[in-house]
């Protein structure tokens, strides 16, 4: 009988201390999100629909499955290397503040192959890229033979540099250096031979053929209103001719690049990417180049992805 009472006594006492203990989460329930903030040393962007959806946390109850879900999906989508949140008191009773810390990798690398086509009578068109990142500082490597941008096959290989925050983020500063090997098929050879057979090249003849050419580019970007961008540089351009004898010439121009690039993105993953530019290239002897002339070139390209067909 004693030992009756004394097993009652203990399972009473145990029940009412599980009646008072609640999880850290159940309580952390009764407060209101009052704002939510993303910090990080690095610039990172967020897709719409995540950005979208952080937000509309706000007003609500806390809850902290829906904190650490966020946190495995901003580290997945900014490739970062930790993503941590941290809860402060809110400016009014009741309320929280929630601070995503954002800690990106000290160097990124990304390594594609925008294009690898083949054709019968051109043969293959290959090109790599890889882009290494850290902070605002970016850096570009692409090796290509492209036998299906221009007339002529391009061998050789593009290096860039950009920094995109300049004492401000509506400044960027790039640098582009270019070095190709250019190979004629047969029949443009025999053409160009005919050509000059008997009749001396002039220099800046614009039909001349040639072997190898070598461009620097620096560039200042100029965000003037999200998303429409100024781009202005200068472009030193160097020709070595393949007919009648190798020679050097430059056409150093002056560069300038209007662009709109908006990203619309739904709740439902559906995207859409509008890209539109204008673009003129002005060569001028002012600059010692052996070309003067002005090339204007408009292009626009539309984007729809993530299309659901019910």
């Amino acid at each position: 009988m004693t030992w009756f009472l004394v097993g009652a006594v203990l399972a009473g006492a145990c029940a009412l201390a599980s009646d008072q203990i609640t999880p850290v989460s159940n309580v952390n329930s009764r407060y209101v999100v009052e704002s939510i903030q993303l910090s990080g040393r690095d610039e990172f962007s967020l897709s719409r629909a995540l950005h979208e959806e952080i937000q509309n946390l706000v007003g609500g109850n806390f809850d902290q499955t829906i904190l650490d879900g966020l946190t495995g999906r901003i580290k997945r989508e900014l490739h970062a290397k930790s993503v941590s949140y941290r809860i402060s008191r809110g400016d009014q009773p009741q309320q929280v503040k929630v601070n995503f810390e954002i800690t990106r990798r000290s160097v990124e690398l990304d390594v594609n192959v925008p294009k690898f086509l083949y054709s019968s009578t051109l043969g293959w068109t290959g090109v790599v890229e890889g882009v290494a990142s850290s902070g605002p500082n970016t850096v570009t490597l692409r090796l290509l033979s492209d036998d299906d941008e221009l007339v002529e096959r391009e061998t050789g290989m593009l290096a860039r540099y950009e920094n995109s925050r300049i004492g401000s983020d509506r400044l960027r500063l790039g640098f582009q250096f270019e070095s190709y090997h250019e190979g004629w098929n047969p029949g443009t050879q025999s053409a160009e031979a005919a050509r000059l057979d008997g009749a001396p090249e002039e220099p800046g003849d614009p039909l001349a053929s040639y072997r190898t050419r070598q461009n620097f580019q620096p560039m200042l970007t100029i965000v003037l209103a999200r998303p429409l961008t100024l781009a202005v540089g200068t472009s030193f351009e160097r020709f070595q001719d393949q007919f009648p004898a190798a020679r050097t010439e430059s056409a150093d121009a002056v560069v300038n690049t209007l662009r709109y690039h908006r990203l619309l993105e739904d709740s439902d993953g559906q995207k859409e990417l509008l890209d539109a530019g204008y673009s003129l290239r002005a060569a001028t002897t002012l600059l010692g180049s052996d070309f003067a002339y002005a090339r204007h070139r408009w292009d626009v390209a539309y984007t729809l992805t993530g299309v659901r067909i019910r």
